[in-house]
């Protein structure tokens, strides 16, 4: 049996370029404010690598203003308030599955 069918499949990750020609190929708003979400993530996730680095050599007074930084950063994150049960790859899973029914 192919274990891997079961749970979450990879997803591509994209690279900036790509993220570049997605908005060229597709200038929209909508595209324009997905983009800008996920350029804001991007921030986010690169103060969490900092914080990774910083723990693995740096002195402890950096790795407290990165910890902070990171702290303060996702204080306001909606996804961290949200309920779990709602969230956007559940919606557009449902959304596929509901697309190959119709068919």
């Amino acid at each position: 049996m192919d274990w891997t069918k079961f749970g979450p499949r990879p997803r591509h990750k994209y690279t900036a370029a790509e993220l570049r020609a997605l908005y060229q190929a597709c200038r929209t708003p909508e595209m324009r404010a997905a983009l800008w979400e996920i350029n804001r993530l991007h921030a986010i996730v690169k103060k969490a690598d900092h914080l990774c680095r910083a723990l693995t050599g740096i002195d402890g007074e950096q790795t407290d203003l990165i910890l902070i930084s990171l702290m303060n950063t996702l204080k306001d994150e909606p996804c961290i308030h949200e309920d779990p049960a709602r969230s956007i790859t559940d919606a557009m899973e449902y959304e596929r599955t509901q697309k190959g029914t119709h068919r």
